[in-house]
């Protein structure tokens, strides 16, 4: 009897799992979208009346969120507009800078990463070297014969 409660139950397949449990939901998904159709659609004055109130309620969030990027667009259009005629005489002391910086950084890691490169370049060249000796020994041993 113990042996029986200590057996676990053999893992569903992906089907089971995964796929029908999807499967229901997009189903149940399709049958609400549909069935609010369906309402949107019948002449039924107080479905109609309730429908334009609740399109509304969607509507008016989704478009102060819109007026809010919109400000948020038209503000940064117009700090970037003020920045650029402020800005060429410092600019390009600034771009200097970062150039300079750019060369450092990778003249730094080109430095760091050559012992690397080399290490492994060598590597290759006495895999390589010691490929030809094996077959130069192959070859030596069946013209002996």
């Amino acid at each position: 009897m113990d042996d029986k409660r200590k057996q676990t139950p053999p893992p569903l397949s992906p089907v089971w799992s995964i796929w029908v449990p999807l499967g229901v939901v997009l189903a149940a998904l399709l049958g609400m979208m549909i069935l609010t159709v369906l309402g949107g659609i019948a002449h039924n004055p107080q479905v109609s009346q309730w429908s334009a109130i609740s399109v509304i309620f969607l509507i008016l969030p989704m478009l102060a969120g819109g007026l809010v990027v919109l400000a948020l667009l038209l503000a940064l259009v117009y700090v970037l507009g003020l920045l650029q005629k402020n800005m060429p005489g410092w600019l390009h002391a600034a771009q200097a800078f970062v150039q300079v910086a750019q060369f450092r950084i990778e003249s730094a890691a080109d430095s760091i990463v050559k012992p690397f490169l080399g290490a492994s370049s060598r590597w290759t060249e006495a895999k390589a070297a010691a490929e030809k000796l094996k077959r130069d020994a192959g070859q030596n041993l069946d013209h002996s014969h």
